[in-house]
């Protein structure tokens, strides 16, 4: 399978020699979150958290899984948000039944793993083991066991750790994040949709004290060009109906294109329709909004054309228009999802972002 084909998947590269180790101590977290989107590595991190337990259940993270990513996150050294994170895009907190059996890719369970990843880190629950809930969602024996979600939460800590992952929400860990999620460039917008994630759970859950921030990096043209241009590379397949939750992400649609750019049926693949893969691309870019289906778009932003960004939509489609360039999905891009291609604006709505 190569990366276009694996585009929307959870595809995790077979790990490096890994050393075993078990860390008792408590970690420091990571700052309150910056905008959705990070370029960079920005953060330095204040806040502390004691005995497993402490992870915050705010914006919806599962009070039964809180204590996993915190005993997880603490052997391993890394941040509980961000299990917490790739826990909601990988399986929506173990609530998505189709994580549970092998997808196209033959990734499976509640952090997706590979069979063949997983055999390095099967062990990683023996020394939190005591920490194991009584009870919760999808439990299996005998342990380990790559469906269970105590085993799997507490794998991809050790994963994330020895694919050089902190405690930070930093460089070290968006890194990580990159290599957990597949291939460069195909991986990176899943990776940093996970990382903004992780960012608005920990903002959501921590307390309030003293943080050192230092704002993202370039202005927001900027961002928007680069985002738009690493999604573009990853090569995401058109998916109709996909990609609608907050934030946006590839998900599973009525039917979605393949390959060859041809209508297929089911979930073979996961994906993003138009207005998802604009929701999207502003999230990652920093702007703060739900995630809007194309109608939703005809009243976003101000009234008209932008000096440099336009986001052109009607009830049936939006597309942007960035200096020139027309982005968004179309039949011209491969797989039918979203890239750079001319598009026509008769017959659409122009609104733009204040400022641009």
């Amino acid at each position: 399978m190569d990366a276009a084909t694996a585009a929307g998947q959870i595809i995790l590269s077979d790990p490096r020699a890994r050393r075993w180790a078990a860390w008792g101590a408590a970690i420091a977290a990571a700052l309150i979150a910056l905008p959705i989107v990070v370029l960079l590595a920005v953060v330095v991190a204040l806040s502390s958290f004691s005995a497993p337990g402490t992870v915050g259940t705010a914006d919806g993270i599962p009070a039964v899984y809180a204590p996993m990513y915190q005993a997880a996150a603490s052997a391993y050294h890394v941040n509980p948000y961000v299990l917490a994170a790739l826990h909601k895009t990988e399986s929506d907190y173990s609530r998505d039944p189709s994580a549970f059996t092998p997808n196209s890719a033959g990734a499976i369970g509640a952090m997706q793993f590979l069979p063949s990843t997983w055999v390095s880190y099967a062990d990683a629950y023996r020394p939190i083991s005591a920490q194991r809930p009584a009870q919760y969602p999808h439990e299996c024996s005998p342990h380990p066991c790559i469906t269970d979600d105590f085993d799997s939460i507490a794998a991809a800590g050790d994963y994330l750790h020895q694919l050089g992952a902190d405690t930070g929400l930093d460089q070290r860990t968006l890194d990580a994040l990159i290599s957990y999620k597949g291939t460069p460039p195909a991986s990176i917008p899943y990776a940093r949709e996970t990382f903004a994630l992780a960012q608005q759970l920990e903002s959501a859950n921590s307390a309030a004290g003293g943080t050192l921030l230092q704002p993202p990096s370039g202005p927001l043209l900027g961002r928007l060009i680069a985002v738009a241009d690493e999604i573009a590379a990853a090569r995401i397949p058109y998916c109709y109906g996909g990609g609608h939750v907050t934030p946006a992400r590839p998900t599973h649609g009525t039917y979605c294109h393949d390959q060859a750019n041809q209508f297929i049926n089911g979930s073979a693949y996961d994906g993003l329709d138009c207005s998802s893969a604009v929701s999207m691309w502003l999230q990652l870019s920093g702007i703060q909004t739900a995630t809007l289906d194309s109608t939703g778009f005809m009243s976003f932003g101000q009234p008209g054309p932008g000096a440099h960004v336009t986001i052109w939509a009607n009830p049936a489609h939006v597309f942007a228009t960035v200096d020139g360039r027309d982005w968004g999905t179309s039949d011209s891009n491969p797989y039918g999802g979203p890239g750079w291609a001319p598009q026509t604006t008769v017959g659409f709505t122009p609104r733009h972002l204040a400022g641009l």
